[in-house]
Formats: structure tokens, C-alpha cells, sequence
């Protein structure tokens, strides 16, 4: 299956350049093209060179990939999880909010039969100490009809718990007005022409991406939940899925003190090391991936000051790195390649 995916970067306060990667797991995603031409290419990994970026310009990247059906070895089947990660890296060295170059998302295999979805990238667990950050929705729509849909109007009732104060666009498949009245969100699609599938495959489809912040009454333990109805024309409404994201203690530090502490080498791809103060005795280490899932566990890890775990076996991604020792647990995140 061809899918199109979209980068955009954004810089706040400086003219700058550098580079942009996007990594991504190469055994289930081949690359095809991209616009403009990547700069470098290796194995699960993307680059590409930017200049000359204006203070709050934007710009945007478009590559496709080809995802491995269910028939391929490895194969891609419905519910699964892909990952990807975008980082950008400045050539002026000097940046105030560094956490916002790095962006993983984790996308949840849906298959074709039903098109018209709503995705939040951040998915169903986020950690509570990114409660003030964005969260990221996307919702997508396809003409599945006999004839050119004229107008699509996207509506989603943005729950209480979600700060609307904070309601950004990022982009869109085509040109849309929106309105906000209270927390009823639309966006309208006048004119549209939207193609149907059976006419145009490609054409048919749409989407329209917004970021919004968590409200100040979310807590520990707090759901979000998340749900839009698209109109075709005079047609009665498609509901999408209901997006659910809960915030969970997923990166604890209670009570970990400041030894130093580093995970090398970082992005990683058949070894990652533990480099930590012999002082400190390993009882237990667990790797989660961004959905908050354990994916492996070791238990009575050596007491030494550096610790080789075998990562081999993960797909490429994020992971969470939970380390339980004698003095309380950390969590530090690293990348497989």
C-alpha cells in the first residue's frame, strides 16, 4: 500500500538552517520519492538540508512510502503500530525550547474499508508530565459515493477537558473555512468537488490536522476522548472512531537521585549500554513502547556500573527505558534503529 506522509517545520525566533531526519522501520516501509529529494538516504532513515528559513515561515516535506501488506514478511496487519520520528537540528546551535525538534508519532493500522478516521498522534497513553503539551489530531475523509461530493463539513464537539483557547491549524488537504462556537469545532470545504472513489482513488480522500492543549482540569489518570461526524453534501453524517488518550506516570523519577546516568550508544540498533554510578544497584529494567506497553523486561540485572540490554528484536521506534534500582526508578527514552 503507497502512503503519502507530510512534514512541516516552523521556526519562531531566528532565520535558520540545518537538516531534518525522519526515521522510520525500514523491514515494513520502503521508501518511494519525496518533494523536494531527500539529501541522504540510509537504512531507516531519511535527511534533508533547509536554508534560509525565515522567522515563523513554514515549510513542508511530502515523501511516500510503500507499507507491506499482510501477505509480506514482516507483515503489516490492522491494529498494528508504526512509528516514526522527526527530528530537526539547527546549524545555530542556540534554540530555547529544544524539546519541540522532536516529534514521534505512532500510527495505528487502519484498513480501507474505512476511510473516514480520526487519529490523535501522540496515541492512547501520553505521559502526566506532558500534560501541557500539544496533542495532535488528525481527521481524514474519503468520498466512498457514486458522484463528486460538492461540500464536506467536518464537525467535532471538542470535549471539556480539551483547552480550546489553545486551538492551532496545521494543515489541511484543501482549502476550508472554520468556525468555533463555544467547543463545536467545524470545518466547511466549500466547493470541494471531491471526486468519488471508484472515479479517482487518490483524489477522493481529504484531511484537515489541528494541535490543541489538554485543559488545566486534567490530571493523573485523565481520558480524553474524541469523536467528529463528516457531512457529504446533504447526506447524514459519518462518525469517526473516538480517539482516546489517557495520561499515565509513564516517566518516574520519585525518587531517583542525580547520579549521572546515560544510555549509549543513542540511537541504537542490536545494543543499547547503561552507564551509572556503581553506587547504584539495578534491580530491574523495562522497556516500553509509546503506547505505554511493556515490550521486554529484565529482572536481577547485574549490580555493575554499565549494563549492555539487547535490543535487537524491537522494531524501529521510541522507547522508554524504566530502570528500578536501590534508590527508586528513572526513565530515560532512546531510539532503535
Amino acid at each position: 500500500m503507497i502512503v503519502d506522509i507530510k512534514l512541516y517545520i516552523r521556526t519562531k525566533a531566528q532565520t535558520s538552517s540545518g537538516n531534518i531526519t525522519f526515521d522510520f522501520d525500514d523491514s515494513i516501509l520502503d521508501f518511494v520519492s519525496a518533494d523536494p529529494v531527500i539529501s541522504s538516504q540510509s537504512l531507516g532513515n531519511l535527511s534533508w538540508s533547509f536554508s534560509n528559513l525565515a522567522p515563523f515561515e513554514s515549510r513542508s516535506i511530502t515523501f511516500t512510502v510503500n507499507v507491506n501488506s499482510p501477505q509480506e514478511n514482516p507483515a503489516v496487519n490492522l491494529d498494528d503500530v508504526l512509528q516514526y520520528t522527526a527530528n530537526i537540528y539547527s546549524s545555530e546551535g542556540v534554540d530555547e525550547t529544544p524539546a519541540d525538534n522532536e516529534f514521534d508519532l505512532s500510527q495505528i493500522v487502519i484498513g480501507s474499508y474505512d476511510p473516514n478516521d480520526k487519529l490523535v498522534t501522540e496515541g492512547t497513553v501520553v505521559d502526566i508530565n506532558k500534560v501541557g503539551d500539544y496533542l495532535h489530531y488528525m481527521i481524514r475523509f474519503q468520498n466512498t459515493g457514486t458522484a463528486p461530493a460538492e461540500n464536506v463539513v467536518v464537525k467535532d464537539l471538542l470535549p471539556a477537558n480539551l483547552n480550546v483557547q489553545t486551538l492551532r491549524m496545521i494543515s489541511s488537504s484543501h482549502a476550508f473555512t472554520s468556525r468555533l462556537t463555544g467547543s463545536r469545532l467545524e470545518f466547511i470545504f466549500e466547493g470541494i468537488n471531491l471526486p468519488a472513489s471508484t472515479v479517482d482513488e487518490i483524489g477522493s480522500n481529504g484531511f484537515v490536522a489541528f494541535k490543541i492543549k489538554p485543559a488545566s482540569t486534567v490530571v493523573l489518570g485523565s481520558t480524553i476522548e474524541n469523536t467528529a461526524s463528516i457531512y457529504f453534501d446533504y447526506n447524514f453524517p459519518i462518525i469517526t472512531n473516538t480517539t482516546s488518550t489517557t495520561f499515565e506516570n509513564l516517566l518516574k523519577t520519585d525518587n531517583f537521585d542525580r547520579t549521572p546516568f546515560e544510555l549509549y550508544p543513542n540511537p541504537a540498533k542490536n545494543v543499547i549500554t547503561i552507564s551509572i554510578s556503581s553506587a547504584i544497584t539495578i534491580q530491574s529494567i523495562a522497556i516500553y513502547n509509546p503506547l505505554g506497553q511493556l515490550v521486554k523486561t529484565l529482572t536481577d540485572a547485574e549490580s555493575v556500573s554499565s549494563s549492555s540490554i539487547d535490543v535487537s528484536t524491537l522494531k524501529t521506534g521510541t522507547y522508554f527505558m524504566e530502570i528500578n534500582s536501590n534508590q527508586g526508578k528513572t526513565t530515560q527514552k532512546f531510539i532503535k534503529l
